[in-house]
């Protein structure tokens, strides 16, 4: 699953509650740099708000 702020898809990560998706009023998506992504792809965090 993943949540969707301002068009942007949010991978699941440890700072979500419970492990889930927020809702898309109370994600807040950012980027973030991933050292090991050899794809070289965009990783972005979510948090809720």
């Amino acid at each position: 699953g993943s949540c969707i702020e301002s068009g942007k898809s949010c991978t699941h990560s440890r700072s979500m509650k419970n492990g889930l998706c927020c809702p898309k009023s109370r994600c807040n998506c950012r980027q973030i740099q991933h050292r090991h992504d050899y794809l070289g792809k965009r990783k972005y965090s979510c948090r809720c708000s």
